[in-house]
This record gives structure tokens, sequence and C-alpha cells, in this order.
């Protein structure tokens, strides 16, 4: 079986799995089957993950489904948005949010359990949530985690287990979006299943809700674009244009751009470099005249 005949299998019905009010909003657009490279093959060994809602796949993580980013926040709730590339190489991590790692009860003392993203996302959150700079004060090794752990032992860090977090990061209408919305098996620097496959068969699905949130009547939204591939995406998705085309363009609708958590010089992490892109993002939604997000 070619990988786009397995995704035309794998993604029938897939707006059963959207609230209603998501329904609407793409009931005019499906995933683009033709935009999959004809030679990529695809083996049941393999499978296809994040897995459909109700259909968790084996080791994946409970909760974890295509559309997990779009679960309880409607198109009007959307207030910031964080853009992925592709959900995690491995069914045990992905869930269907960018950056949230699976298999994590608790947040663990060794940083190498987490990912480079995640081990710099939590650490800038922080620092965000209570104004403390040492937070993101990477040592010579490009590490911040010790410090959360000392402070979560200590009770003087207020930080949600995972889950629990992005659960309540996605109640207060940040939506966790992957360009990609699946992957079969992954090679570093990127594999045709990825860029010619996944990406470019959700890619109308994924334009239409970004589309969506900056063309509504109402709101106020901030785009948290990290790295090329984050800004590359909207830019080719037509995201700013659109927005100026419904007048909400910096009225409405801002980006604030920053380095991917996973970037590297000579091993310091470029994501803690000033300014920090939380409170960056609350400030222009507080610019734009809405409350800021308790990141």
């Amino acid at each position: 079986m070619t990988l786009r005949e397995a995704l035309v299998v794998f993604s029938q019905g897939w707006k059963d799995d959207l609230s209603a009010s998501w329904q609407a909003a793409l009931a005019d657009v499906d995933p683009d089957a033709n935009a999959v490279e004809p030679s990529l093959q695809f083996s049941p060994e393999k499978p296809i993950f994040p897995g459909r809602k109700g259909r968790i796949l084996v080791g994946a993580p409970s909760h974890s489904h295509v559309f997990r980013a779009l679960d309880g926040i409607g198109p009007s709730d959307v207030r910031a948005v964080v853009i992925g590339q592709d959900p995690y190489p491995n069914i045990e991590w992905a869930t269907g949010r960018s950056f949230e790692q699976g298999n994590l009860v608790t947040w663990p003392t060794a940083p190498k359990l987490l990912s480079d993203s995640l081990e710099r996302i939590i650490p800038s959150a922080m620092e965000a949530r209570t104004g403390n700079n040492a937070y993101t004060q990477a040592t010579s090794e490009g590490s911040v985690w010790p410090k959360i752990v000392t402070d979560l032992s200590a009770g003087t860090l207020d930080l949600q287990p995972p889950m629990t977090l992005f659960d309540d990061w996605q109640s207060q209408g940040v939506m966790f979006l992957n360009a990609g919305l699946t992957l079969t098996h992954f090679k570093r620097g990127g594999s045709p299943e990825q860029l010619q496959g996944h990406i470019p068969f959700w890619r109308s699905v994924v334009r239409e809700i970004l589309r969506t949130v900056v063309t509504r009547p109402t709101g106020q939204v901030v785009f948290l674009l990290w790295g090329k591939v984050a800004r590359d995406m909207v830019n080719a998705a037509g995201i700013e244009q659109a927005a100026k085309d419904a007048g909400t363009w910096q009225t409405r609708v801002r980006f604030v751009t920053h380095d991917h958590p996973a970037a590297a010089l000579a091993g310091l992490p470029l994501f803690f470099k000033p300014p920090n892109p939380f409170s960056t993002a609350n400030q222009a939604l507080e610019q734009m005249g809405a409350e800021p997000i308790h990141w």
C-alpha cells in the first residue's frame, strides 16, 4: 500500500473527531491526498500516529489523537497559537499537541528524559510566570533543568504535572498545533514520508484552521512562531495576508517570532535569549486589549 492510500483510509470520517464548531469551520476543506508523493510506501508495522480519537494505538498516551490540539477549544476561544512541525517521532511521546511529551506523568529529575524543546520551553514559561530570570540562566552544559527540579522539590515553584499544564494552557485558549498532524517513521533531518507525505496531506486543513482564527469577527490572537519552519509554514499559508484582508492584522492578530526551542549555538540554547517569548506574547495580547495568559 502507498502512504497516500494509507492516509486516505486513516482519515476517513476525520471530521467526526471534531467539535461542532470546528466541523462548521472546516466544512469545506479536506486533506489533500493528491499532494502526497505517490511513490511513498506504507508498512502496517510502522503505523500512522497519533491515532484517531477513541482508537488509541498500543503504547500511545491515553489522551492522544490527531486533533488533540482542538479539544475543548473552539475557533472563538483561541488566544495563542504555538506552531510545531510534526508530532514527536515515536508513538509513546506524540499526543497531537505540539511540543507536549505524552510519556511524562511527572517532571523528571534528569533532563535527558525530556525532549530538547520541552527542556527549554518549561523554564522559559516559568520565567514568564514568576518573573525570576534564574530559570533561564543556562549552565555551561546548556541546561537549566536542575533549577526547576530544585524548586519543585522545595515547593517554591508552582508547576503543574506535564499533562495538567498543557490542559491548563489549552483551557486558556492556547492551541498547540503541528504543521503535519501525523507521522510514521522518521529520520533525523527529515524524511520523504514526513516532508512529501504527512505535511502536504494535512496542509489544507491546517491552513484553514489558522485562517479561521485570524478572520473570525471577534477576539485577539498571538502566534508564537519558533524557528524558520514555523515562520515559513505560516507565510506559505498566507495567514498574515488573510488577517490583513479581514482587517484584523495588528489590531487583533499579531506574530511573535523567536528561535526554536531545540536550537543551540556553541551548546547554549538560543531560546533563552531575551526577550522571553511568553512574556512578549502576553505583551502583544495586552496591547490588543486582551487578557494575558498565565503561562
